[in-house]
């Protein structure tokens, strides 16, 4: 019974999932909530990793070669459309709940104040490498990518105040953010995927999201760009976030990272992300 209310609940939006991908400190949580405000964006409650498993199950199976196609023809039990739609549900539950997340679309239903929620795609944030977005676009041929990047030095730099990374060696977050660069660039090349700078998103949030839910195919709203402005995720938490403060006005205040380091410092990351620095489009200022 639940599991029939749930899948009538979210049967308009449950094809339709946004990715949100981005390395750590890049920008990721206020891009995902602030997409997530949109009235026909339903947001998830925190990022979900586990989608990337669930993407590389698919891969799998949509790429698999002639001998495990004949394997899994003779051997499976189900059809590939009821194994797909299987792994739908179970990424849309991994990311808002059980019974296609109906506990958290009663309560999106009461914050609408309508009987069902009026949504027609639903995000989160993950974090797929090249043949997992391969095998999410086999579940979701409607899918849409957004991929945030953020300049290297701002991202080490904090990393290195960031009470889950500030114990790594420096060398250990300067590789971090480089393999991101690397992990996500095929991003660039994907139709269904747009590319977002942190420095855009402070700078002028309003285009940003007017490029965004082109791609995703709503119309505009400007309650994401409301919160983009005034709402600015704390350095050491990402869930803590400050309402009512000029985002822009306080990120330009921030002296350039690279004055507060050592040579040594200087010197591992530019050995370290120098061509990451090329590759995501930044300078490097020494």
């Amino acid at each position: 019974m639940l599991d029939t209310i749930g899948k009538l609940a979210s049967r308009n939006f449950f094809d339709n999932p946004i990715f949100i991908v981005g390395g750590s400190r890049s920008g990721t949580i206020v891009l995902f909530k602030a997409v997530g405000l949109h009235p026909q964006i339903l947001s998830t409650p925190s990022e979900d990793p586990f989608i990337t498993d669930v993407g590389r199950m698919a891969y799998d199976l949509a790429y698999a070669d002639e001998r495990d196609v004949y394997y899994y023809e003779r051997t499976l039990r189900v059809s590939r459309d009821y194994i797909y739609d299987t792994l739908k549900r179970l990424a849309l539950e991994s990311a808002i709940g059980p019974h296609y997340g109906l506990r958290h679309l009663a309560r999106q239903s009461i914050s609408d104040k309508k009987l069902l929620p009026a949504k027609r795609y639903w995000c989160t944030k993950t974090f797929p490498g090249e043949n997992t977005a391969k095998g999410l676009q086999a579940l979701y041929p409607n899918a849409r990518f957004i991929w945030i990047l953020r300049n290297g030095m701002n991202v080490v730099h904090s990393r290195t105040k960031f009470p889950e990374f500030r114990d790594l060696d420096f060398s250990e977050h300067c590789q971090h953010w480089a393999e991101s660069i690397r992990r996500f660039a095929y991003l660039t090349e994907m139709p269904t995927a747009t590319v977002v700078h942190q420095e855009d998103l402070t700078n002028d949030p309003d285009a940003v999201f007017r490029r965004i839910f082109q791609l995703v195919g709503v119309p505009y709203d400007a309650t994401p760009t409301e919160f983009a402005l005034n709402n600015h995720v704390h350095p050491l938490a990402d869930e803590s976030i400050h309402k009512g403060v000029n985002v822009k006005e306080a990120l330009k205040q921030r002296t350039p990272p690279h004055e507060s380091w050592s040579q040594v410092q200087k010197d591992t990351f530019k050995d370290i992300c120098g061509g990451a620095m090329v590759q995501a489009g930044y300078d490097m200022p020494y």
